[in-house]
Protein backbone atom coordinates (compact mmCIF):
# COMPACT_ATOMS: atom_id res chain seq x y z
CA UNK A 1 0.00 0.00 0.00
CA UNK A 2 1.48 3.83 -1.07
CA UNK A 3 2.63 5.61 2.41
CA UNK A 4 1.83 9.14 -0.01
CA UNK A 5 1.47 11.95 2.33
CA UNK A 6 1.11 15.59 -0.09
CA UNK A 7 -0.45 18.50 1.12
CA UNK A 8 -0.91 21.44 -1.60
CA UNK A 9 -2.96 24.31 -2.62
CA UNK A 10 -4.51 24.71 -6.21
CA UNK A 11 -6.83 27.37 -7.17
CA UNK A 12 -7.71 28.11 -3.47
CA UNK A 13 -8.53 24.71 -2.55
CA UNK A 14 -6.41 22.80 -0.04
CA UNK A 15 -5.85 18.68 -0.72
CA UNK A 16 -4.35 16.44 1.86
CA UNK A 17 -3.24 12.91 0.29
CA UNK A 18 -2.65 9.83 2.64
CA UNK A 19 -2.33 6.43 1.78
CA UNK A 20 -3.91 7.69 -1.31
CA UNK A 21 -6.91 9.03 -0.18
CA UNK A 22 -7.64 12.41 -1.22
CA UNK A 23 -9.38 15.40 1.51
CA UNK A 24 -10.03 18.44 -0.18
CA UNK A 25 -10.91 21.79 1.53
CA UNK A 26 -12.94 24.62 -0.26
CA UNK A 27 -14.71 26.37 1.64
CA UNK A 28 -13.35 30.03 2.28
CA UNK A 29 -14.58 30.44 5.90
CA UNK A 30 -12.39 27.37 6.96
CA UNK A 31 -8.89 28.88 6.87
CA UNK A 32 -6.09 25.74 6.34
CA UNK A 33 -2.42 26.66 6.20
CA UNK A 34 0.09 24.58 4.68
CA UNK A 35 3.30 23.77 6.73
CA UNK A 36 5.10 26.48 5.39
CA UNK A 37 2.48 28.73 6.96
CA UNK A 38 3.07 27.74 10.46
CA UNK A 39 4.54 30.80 11.52
CA UNK A 40 1.98 32.90 9.92
CA UNK A 41 -1.14 30.95 11.51
CA UNK A 42 0.66 31.10 15.40
CA UNK A 43 0.30 35.05 14.37
CA UNK A 44 -2.78 35.60 13.00
CA UNK A 45 -4.29 33.33 15.78
CA UNK A 46 -2.12 32.95 18.73
CA UNK A 47 -0.01 36.12 19.11
CA UNK A 48 -1.55 39.17 21.17
CA UNK A 49 -0.82 40.75 24.92
CA UNK A 50 -2.18 39.06 27.57
CA UNK A 51 -2.39 35.99 25.44
CA UNK A 52 -2.37 32.07 27.78
CA UNK A 53 -2.19 29.65 25.27
CA UNK A 54 -3.43 26.26 26.66
CA UNK A 55 -4.03 23.08 25.26
CA UNK A 56 -5.40 19.71 26.32
CA UNK A 57 -5.06 15.91 25.07
CA UNK A 58 -6.13 12.78 25.76
CA UNK A 59 -8.11 9.90 24.09
CA UNK A 60 -9.69 10.56 20.63
CA UNK A 61 -12.16 7.15 21.30
CA UNK A 62 -13.14 5.06 23.54
CA UNK A 63 -15.45 2.89 22.40
CA UNK A 64 -18.72 1.03 24.50
CA UNK A 65 -16.27 -1.90 25.66
CA UNK A 66 -13.46 1.01 27.15
CA UNK A 67 -15.81 2.82 28.94
CA UNK A 68 -17.37 -0.48 31.03
CA UNK A 69 -13.60 -1.60 31.30
CA UNK A 70 -12.38 1.87 32.82
CA UNK A 71 -15.77 1.82 34.89
CA UNK A 72 -17.03 5.04 33.42
CA UNK A 73 -20.31 5.40 31.39
CA UNK A 74 -20.16 6.16 27.65
CA UNK A 75 -19.78 9.75 26.90
CA UNK A 76 -18.68 10.73 30.89
CA UNK A 77 -14.74 11.31 29.68
CA UNK A 78 -16.06 13.61 26.85
CA UNK A 79 -18.39 15.56 29.65
CA UNK A 80 -16.02 15.78 32.40
CA UNK A 81 -12.99 16.83 30.10
CA UNK A 82 -15.29 19.37 28.70
CA UNK A 83 -16.24 20.62 32.43
CA UNK A 84 -12.68 20.69 33.72
CA UNK A 85 -11.67 22.69 30.54
CA UNK A 86 -14.50 25.15 30.69
CA UNK A 87 -14.07 25.36 34.86
CA UNK A 88 -10.37 26.26 34.20
CA UNK A 89 -10.90 28.87 32.24
CA UNK A 90 -13.59 31.16 34.04
CA UNK A 91 -11.35 30.61 36.69
CA UNK A 92 -8.63 32.47 34.81
CA UNK A 93 -11.32 34.83 33.20
CA UNK A 94 -12.66 36.03 37.19
CA UNK A 95 -9.26 35.86 38.96
CA UNK A 96 -7.66 37.89 35.65
CA UNK A 97 -9.71 40.18 34.32
CA UNK A 98 -8.35 41.27 30.63
CA UNK A 99 -6.09 37.77 30.52
CA UNK A 100 -7.11 37.16 26.69
CA UNK A 101 -6.97 33.07 26.47
CA UNK A 102 -7.10 31.19 22.98
CA UNK A 103 -6.93 27.37 22.51
CA UNK A 104 -5.24 24.70 20.62
CA UNK A 105 -5.75 21.33 19.59
CA UNK A 106 -5.57 18.65 16.99
CA UNK A 107 -8.19 19.37 14.69
CA UNK A 108 -10.23 16.11 14.99
CA UNK A 109 -13.75 16.30 15.27
CA UNK A 110 -13.96 13.27 18.23
CA UNK A 111 -12.99 13.25 21.32
CA UNK A 112 -10.97 15.59 23.48
CA UNK A 113 -10.27 17.64 20.10
CA UNK A 114 -13.58 18.20 19.78
CA UNK A 115 -13.84 18.93 23.46
CA UNK A 116 -11.76 21.94 23.23
CA UNK A 117 -13.50 23.27 19.80
CA UNK A 118 -16.77 22.67 21.34
CA UNK A 119 -15.81 24.42 24.29
CA UNK A 120 -13.67 27.55 22.28
CA UNK A 121 -17.02 27.83 20.46
CA UNK A 122 -19.23 27.96 23.44
CA UNK A 123 -17.21 31.06 24.93
CA UNK A 124 -15.97 32.33 21.96
CA UNK A 125 -12.36 31.98 22.67
CA UNK A 126 -9.38 32.32 19.59
CA UNK A 127 -8.35 28.52 18.57
CA UNK A 128 -5.78 26.88 16.60
CA UNK A 129 -5.51 23.74 15.14
CA UNK A 130 -2.96 21.34 14.16
CA UNK A 131 -3.44 18.33 11.86
CA UNK A 132 -1.16 16.12 9.16
CA UNK A 133 -2.86 14.19 6.27
CA UNK A 134 -3.12 11.24 8.42
CA UNK A 135 -5.98 12.99 10.47
CA UNK A 136 -7.34 15.02 7.76
CA UNK A 137 -10.37 12.37 7.11
CA UNK A 138 -11.33 14.03 10.73
CA UNK A 139 -10.81 17.50 10.18
CA UNK A 140 -14.63 19.36 10.06
CA UNK A 141 -15.00 21.77 6.55
CA UNK A 142 -17.73 23.90 7.76
CA UNK A 143 -16.62 24.98 11.07
CA UNK A 144 -14.54 27.82 10.55
CA UNK A 145 -11.85 26.76 12.94
CA UNK A 146 -8.14 27.74 11.59
CA UNK A 147 -5.50 24.81 10.86
CA UNK A 148 -2.50 24.27 10.48
CA UNK A 149 -1.48 20.79 8.31
CA UNK A 150 1.70 19.68 9.12
CA UNK A 151 4.01 17.20 6.69
CA UNK A 152 3.32 14.27 8.99
CA UNK A 153 2.62 13.23 12.79
CA UNK A 154 5.82 14.00 14.55
CA UNK A 155 5.57 17.49 13.12
CA UNK A 156 1.76 17.80 13.84
CA UNK A 157 2.87 16.96 17.71
CA UNK A 158 6.11 19.37 17.73
CA UNK A 159 4.28 22.40 16.28
CA UNK A 160 1.00 21.68 18.61
CA UNK A 161 3.32 21.62 22.10
CA UNK A 162 5.30 23.80 20.99
CA UNK A 163 2.96 26.78 20.40
CA UNK A 164 0.91 26.44 23.87
CA UNK A 165 1.67 27.59 27.22
CA UNK A 166 -0.18 25.40 29.74
CA UNK A 167 -0.53 21.52 27.93
CA UNK A 168 -3.81 19.91 30.17
CA UNK A 169 -2.73 16.38 29.94
CA UNK A 170 -5.94 14.14 30.55
CA UNK A 171 -5.39 10.47 30.06
CA UNK A 172 -4.45 9.32 26.48
CA UNK A 173 -2.91 6.85 25.29
CA UNK A 174 1.09 6.46 23.41
CA UNK A 175 0.73 9.98 21.36
CA UNK A 176 -0.49 11.72 24.64
CA UNK A 177 2.69 10.26 26.46
CA UNK A 178 5.21 11.75 23.88
CA UNK A 179 3.29 14.63 23.72
CA UNK A 180 3.14 15.20 27.84
CA UNK A 181 6.96 14.17 27.52
CA UNK A 182 8.14 16.30 25.32
CA UNK A 183 6.06 19.24 26.27
CA UNK A 184 7.77 19.41 29.65
CA UNK A 185 11.30 18.07 29.48
CA UNK A 186 12.58 19.15 25.61
CA UNK A 187 10.16 22.54 25.27
CA UNK A 188 9.93 22.90 29.28
CA UNK A 189 6.64 23.83 28.92
CA UNK A 190 4.18 23.78 31.96
CA UNK A 191 2.58 20.36 32.10
CA UNK A 192 -0.46 19.45 34.32
CA UNK A 193 -1.19 15.90 33.90
CA UNK A 194 -4.90 15.27 35.10
CA UNK A 195 -5.97 11.32 35.64
CA UNK A 196 -9.50 12.60 34.77
CA UNK A 197 -10.91 8.79 34.15
CA UNK A 198 -9.63 7.75 37.78
CA UNK A 199 -11.25 10.66 39.28
CA UNK A 200 -14.57 9.88 37.69
CA UNK A 201 -14.48 6.28 37.43
CA UNK A 202 -16.07 3.51 39.51
CA UNK A 203 -12.99 0.89 39.36
CA UNK A 204 -9.89 3.06 39.53
CA UNK A 205 -9.84 3.50 35.72
CA UNK A 206 -6.97 1.84 33.92
CA UNK A 207 -3.39 1.08 34.62
CA UNK A 208 -0.70 2.87 32.63
CA UNK A 209 0.36 -0.03 30.37
CA UNK A 210 -1.90 -2.95 28.78
CA UNK A 211 -1.28 -6.52 28.92
CA UNK A 212 0.66 -6.18 26.02
CA UNK A 213 2.82 -3.14 27.11
CA UNK A 214 1.14 -0.59 25.05
CA UNK A 215 0.22 2.58 26.85
CA UNK A 216 -3.24 2.78 28.02
CA UNK A 217 -3.09 5.39 30.36
CA UNK A 218 -0.70 8.33 29.47
CA UNK A 219 -1.41 9.99 32.58
CA UNK A 220 -1.56 7.08 35.12
CA UNK A 221 1.64 5.62 33.44
CA UNK A 222 3.24 8.87 34.29
CA UNK A 223 2.29 9.02 37.85
CA UNK A 224 3.28 5.25 37.54
CA UNK A 225 7.09 6.21 36.54
CA UNK A 226 7.32 9.79 37.74
CA UNK A 227 8.72 9.80 41.29
CA UNK A 228 9.01 12.71 43.18
CA UNK A 229 10.25 13.69 46.68
CA UNK A 230 6.94 14.84 47.87
CA UNK A 231 3.55 13.33 47.63
CA UNK A 232 1.55 14.58 44.20
CA UNK A 233 -2.28 13.95 45.22
CA UNK A 234 -2.86 13.21 42.07
CA UNK A 235 -0.62 10.37 42.19
CA UNK A 236 -2.23 7.60 44.60
CA UNK A 237 -5.60 6.43 44.81
CA UNK A 238 -8.81 7.79 43.24
CA UNK A 239 -9.49 11.54 43.99
CA UNK A 240 -12.75 12.87 44.40
CA UNK A 241 -13.35 15.19 41.15
CA UNK A 242 -13.76 18.35 43.53
CA UNK A 243 -10.39 18.12 44.82
CA UNK A 244 -8.95 17.45 41.05
CA UNK A 245 -10.85 20.65 39.67
CA UNK A 246 -9.91 22.61 42.45
CA UNK A 247 -5.84 21.98 43.02
CA UNK A 248 -5.53 22.32 39.24
CA UNK A 249 -7.74 25.20 39.16
CA UNK A 250 -4.92 26.78 41.51
CA UNK A 251 -2.00 25.75 39.77
CA UNK A 252 -3.07 26.98 36.51
CA UNK A 253 -3.64 30.80 38.14
CA UNK A 254 -0.11 30.52 39.61
CA UNK A 255 1.40 29.85 36.57
CA UNK A 256 -0.72 32.52 34.89
CA UNK A 257 0.04 35.34 37.26
CA UNK A 258 3.73 35.39 36.17
CA UNK A 259 2.94 35.56 32.46
CA UNK A 260 0.30 38.37 32.49
CA UNK A 261 1.10 42.00 32.96
CA UNK A 262 1.23 43.01 36.47
CA UNK A 263 -1.80 45.02 36.28
CA UNK A 264 -3.88 41.66 35.53
CA UNK A 265 -1.85 39.36 37.22
CA UNK A 266 -2.52 41.53 40.93
CA UNK A 267 -6.03 42.77 39.31
CA UNK A 268 -4.73 46.38 39.75
CA UNK A 269 -4.63 48.78 37.17
CA UNK A 270 -3.18 52.62 38.82
CA UNK A 271 -3.81 55.60 36.38
CA UNK A 272 -0.01 56.85 36.86
CA UNK A 273 1.91 58.12 33.89
CA UNK A 274 5.09 56.70 35.41
CA UNK A 275 3.40 53.08 35.87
Amino acid sequence: MSRTKKIYRENGVVTTVYNDKEEKFSNPDKKIYLPHELDLAIANHLIGENVIIIGMNGYSYLSEEKCRAYGVLPGAYEYACASFLYGIIMNIKNEFPGANIRLVHGSSNVGIDKVIINVAHKLSLGQLGFSCPAYAPYILKDDGVPVCVLKNEDAYCNAFTESLDILIGANGRKVAFSMDIDAVFKKFKHVIPINIIQAISSTGGPPGLNENGEVEDAVALYFERMHSVYTDMFRVGSVGWETVVDNAQKIVRDICRVQLHPSIAYNYSPHLKNW
